[in-house]
């Protein structure tokens, strides 16, 4: 005689979750991202891992939970320029990384140093003063802030040295200003300079 049977099998569900605590922010904010995952299956020494991501994809902050199959973890950064930064965790089911994403829109300032701008070689007589350049400054971002350009000579070398910084107030979003520098030009065979520029709120470049 024949029969059947049936019944229920149980499956874990892995799961996960990842969003801002804000919703809106400017450059220069700390910002946190909520992370939480449940029944995670540990690969290696790590149940899951978690990130923020800055605009341009590098790692603002990162986490990996070594100790925890269910949790929750809050990571926090400085929001160092405008546009889209993401939150992003990877909870190990036993096969595969299953990802959770949210975003975040930084608004802010982003002063970059226009192709238009002049720097100039010379030949000029040591101990003249000189315009050595002319530096284009153009706000790419979404609100207005003050521009600041720094000049430095042998940037990036044993001799690297600030020489000046000048600040252009209130940039709009899209506005180009120009910020001249004028300097007595040292009895050197060449002299190396270099400028940077950033608006309130982001961060001074680095060589």
């Amino acid at each position: 005689m024949s029969d059947t049977h049936t019944w229920n099998v149980n499956v874990e569900v892995i799961d996960g979750s990842a969003a801002f605590q804000e919703t809106s922010a400017v450059v220069g904010d700390t910002i946190h991202a909520d992370f939480t995952w449940n029944d995670a299956v540990k690969i290696g020494d790590v149940y899951a891992q978690m990130w923020i991501f800055d605009p341009d994809g590098m790692v603002a902050a990162t986490h990996n939970e070594f100790y925890l199959s269910t949790g929750s973890r809050t990571l926090a950064c400085v929001a160092t320029q405008p546009g889209v930064w993401r939150a992003k965790i990877e909870v190990w089911d036993g096969s595969d990384w299953i990802p959770f994403e949210a975003t975040l829109t930084v608004n802010g300032p982003n002063m970059k140093i226009e192709p238009s701008s002049e720097f100039f070689t010379g030949p000029f007589v040591a101990g003249t003063t000189q315009t050595v350049c002319n530096v284009y400054v153009k706000n790419y971002g979404d609100i207005a802030a003050h521009a600041t350009v720094s000049l430095w000579e042998y940037p990036n070398y044993s001799g690297q040295a600030f020489l000046e910084s000048k600040q252009a107030l209130d940039v709009a979003p899209g506005e180009t200003v120009i910020i001249p520098f004028d300097r007595v030009i040292p009895p050197d065979d060449y002299w190396l300079l270099g400028v940077k520029a950033w608006g309130t709120g982001e961060q001074e470049p680095s060589w």
